[in-house]
């Protein structure tokens, strides 16, 4: 009678990755991306570059929202109006965060460059340019966040 250990072939069993991390700004992009417009009189003036605003995560709520580099009143007003509509959850760590807005025209597949503050500025038919700020007004800057690009077609 053998009683010394069972030499079983192991076991196998296949698991799935697991999912990637959730990013807790998710939500938020999701929602300024369906509702944010090209202000009418910023396009026919053609006015792009990048907004920043800048906001506090109390509670998982947004709050104490300002535009710290503003384009034009339309394009700032628009912004905080999305903003401030977002009723979802902000699950992120309670912080001030930094979220640039990028607008941009396009008119026949050729970009427009015109009363674009200076530092945004790239020459037309250039890609896009990846500005990343450590101070804003001599200010530092809260966590940046991804940029979201808003574009529209010029009239």
């Amino acid at each position: 009678m053998n009683v010394g250990p069972s030499h079983a072939a192991p076991t196998y069993i296949t698991l799935d990755p697991p999912p990637p991390p959730v990013n807790p700004f998710d939500s938020l992009y999701k929602y300024i991306a369906k509702t944010i417009r090209y202000p009418l009189n910023s396009r026919k003036n053609h006015v792009e570059g990048r907004e920043i605003v800048r906001f506090k995560i109390v509670n998982g709520k947004i709050e104490n929202l300002k535009v710290l580099r503003s384009l034009d009143a339309d394009i700032d007003a628009e912004i905080v109006k999305v903003i401030k509509s977002f009723n979802g959850p902000a699950g992120a760590i309670p912080a001030t965060y930094d979220l640039p807005i990028a607008f941009t025209l396009q008119t026949n597949g050729v970009k427009i460059v015109e009363n674009t503050p200076d530092k945004n500025k790239v020459k037309a038919n250039d890609q896009p340019v990846q500005i990343v700020d450590v101070k804003v007004n001599n200010v530092t800057t809260g966590l940046m966040l991804e940029e979201i690009v808003v574009t529209g077609y010029s009239i």
